[in-house]
């Protein structure tokens, strides 16, 4: 693709420079906040706008003075209608996340609007798509329409630049904005084994929090973060921003203020944010704010952050501002399996070449069962999730699984994790300071009291279906109210109205303490009804064992041993157990822990 360079100066904004943001481009501003989706809002043609998130929408239409139209949860096709039909409108700007997109569309096709001939179509912080798509799917479901509008456009301050052929085949160009001033940030990268002691360490040596500072700490664990809280007894002085579902993590007694948008005047001394807060939202502030960004592999793998993205994000999200300080905190896993690129490469060619053979087999198949029990292995197998439903590639899935085991590479080593800052592009954006914080007393996640544990919220929902289905509650349930509630309840947590359904009440409170435990008691439950298959046999296989965990040799031998023995399975040669266990998992060099010889399982083979 062509690379065009824009040039701006200090102080200018993208307005300053261009008239309009051009189509069929991947558009890569290198700096944050000057005025992208502002432009685009300001510019003389009808927009759809595609945000990664509600708080986004929400931060814009509150701030941007024209007439936006914010689609999210609780705005409806009939209302996207309404606007649309609003003559006063000269140029319809309609923002919406990829989830809502559906609902644009249909309001289009019902006004008989061509939107791919009528609108500009801005993908805003396009990179999403490839770092959130493994966990968030329905992020890409705007893609296939993307590519059918007449002038469109990808935006972000640290794009991504995708596989998909079809930005090539569509002739996209890349226009990169290219500062004439130094604006790197000065950071502090603090290698430790504990980063909630490194932080209070921090706190002392360098970050100068004065009274009346506020301090934003980035961080997305809800369990880190109010460990963080309790551990440095900041109840009182805090705030936390995250989504509704993190909120109903936290046990209300704690009194704690959380929010799942920004609101500058709920601001305390300490503010901490999930990941749905680090890139896009604008927070405007008085005050030199100090920034702290956190990883803790030990309270869970997802708090890894991309410096070349993610940590730039962060570092944007205050609006015409110095930062009074800037800080990042990490910690590292030397047993963290990862591929090489050429590694991966490698695997996922594999997996295709044997997926493409059960598909020709299954495609040439002349007889019924064999076609479906080949469609069913086609699900199962891994290769799977890289696909679209016309099992077609999934470009964007298999840029992430290429992302996520870069990622991975830099958190498994201290020097490679400190490495990547030497690159150019990190470079221009940070001024880094080196320190190591190293304890001997790695990070440990204890009970919290101030977070409900999984069975907490099992009792909960328990009680309320309780209460649903007690016929003397008819008066306060009407059959729409119960399923209305229901429905919200499945939305939620489906796994626990189903476990209930099949279970009952009293039995799920008693074994209710993880989802694992719940899914296995109701596969439990399923082979007593007659269902026992290798299919039964590969989920309760999966639930048995966490990638990324190590395992005892016994425990592993012992528990495959039960298994293959309960499903009547050809896996029954005491001798060869670890070899056949290997059929189903990659697992790491034997090692010792805990005075025990075992064995860190690194990736499942089935799906």
């Amino acid at each position: 693709m062509l690379l065009r360079d824009i040039k701006i100066e200090y102080g200018q904004r993208l307005s300053d420079v261009m008239t309009e943001i051009p189509a069929n481009v991947i558009f890569y501003k290198t700096l944050t906040g000057i005025g992208a989706t502002h432009l685009e809002i300001n510019t003389s043609r009808n927009s759809i706008i595609i945000e990664p998130n509600v708080p986004v929408i929400k931060g814009k239409v509150k701030s941007i003075k024209t007439k936006i139209l914010g689609v999210r949860e609780g705005i409806y096709v009939p209302d996207i209608e309404a606007y649309l039909m609003n003559n006063t409108i000269p140029h319809k700007k309609i923002m919406t996340t990829p989830e809502s997109f559906h609902k644009v569309k249909e309001a289009m096709a019902r006004l008989n609007i061509d939107m791919y001939k009528d609108y500009f179509l801005m993908y805003d912080e396009c990179e999403r798509t490839t770092t959130d798509v493994d966990f968030r799917q329905d992020i890409i479901l705007p893609l296939e329409d993307f590519f059918m509008f007449e002038k469109k456009a990808f935006v972000s301050a640290t794009a991504l630049i995708p596989s998909d052929p079809r930005f090539s085949e569509q002739d996209f160009e890349i226009y990169e904005i290219v500062p004439t001033f130094d604006f790197a940030k000065p950071l502090n990268t603090v290698a430790t084994d504990n980063p909630l002691m490194a932080l209070e360490k921090s706190f002392k040596e360098f970050i100068p929090v004065k009274e009346g500072d506020k301090v934003y700490i980035f961080f997305n664990s809800i369990m880190g973060i109010m460990s963080t809280i309790e551990r440095a007894n900041l109840n009182g002085r805090c705030a936390i921003f995250c989504s509704d579902d993190g909120r109903k993590k936290i046990k209300d007694n704690k009194g704690i203020k959380i929010y799942d948008h920004i609101d500058e005047s709920k601001f305390e001394t300490f503010n901490f944010f999930t990941s749905r807060f680090y890139s896009a939202v604008d927070i405007h502030v008085s005050e030199k704010p100090h920034v702290i960004v956190m990883t803790d592999l030990n309270v869970a793998k997802h708090t890894m952050i991309e410096p070349r993205s993610e940590l730039i994000q962060i570092a944007g999200r205050f609006r015409d501002i110095e930062l009074a300080s800037l800080t990042f905190i990490a910690n590292h896993d030397k047993y963290l399996f990862y591929r090489s690129r050429e590694g991966a490469k490698a695997y996922l060619d594999g997996c295709e070449e044997i997926y493409r053979t059960l598909q020709s087999l299954r495609d040439i198949s002349t007889s019924e069962g064999a076609a479906e029990t080949l469609g069913e292995a086609l699900e199962r197998v891994s290769y799977a999730r890289f696909l679209t439903k016309n099992e077609e590639k999934n470009y964007f899935m298999i840029d992430n699984y290429f992302q996520k085991e870069e990622l991975k590479e830099l958190y498994a080593d201290k020097a490679t994790w400190q490495d990547v800052f030497k690159e150019k592009a990190l470079m221009e954006q940070f001024k880094v300071t080196h320190r190591d914080y190293i304890f001997g007393r790695p990070s440990f996640y204890p009970k919290v009291s101030g977070v409900y544990n999984y069975i907490d919220i099992v009792k909960r929902v328990v009680a309320f279906l309780d209460k649903l289905h007690d016929t003397e509650t008819e008066e306060v349930y009407t059959v729409f109210d119960r399923q209305d509630a229901l429905n919200e309840l499945m939305k939620n947590y489906g796994n626990i109205v189903e476990a209930y359904s099949m279970l009952g009440g009293e039995k799920l409170c008693r074994i209710g303490y993880t989802k694992n435990h719940i899914d296995i008691e109701m596969q439990e439950y399923r082979q007593g009804q007659g269902v026992m298959t290798n299919y039964d046999f590969l989920s309760e296989l999966d639930k048995s064992f966490n990638v990324g965990e190590f395992y005892a040799e016994k425990f592993i031998s012992k528990k495959f041993k039960t298994l293959i023995d309960k499903y009547s399975l050809p896996y029954s040669n005491t001798k060869k157990l670890m070899n056949d266990f290997k059929r189903f998992y990659n697992l790491g060099n034997r090692t010792t822990r805990r005075k025990e010889k075992g064995y860190v399982i690194n990736e499942k083979k089935f799906n």
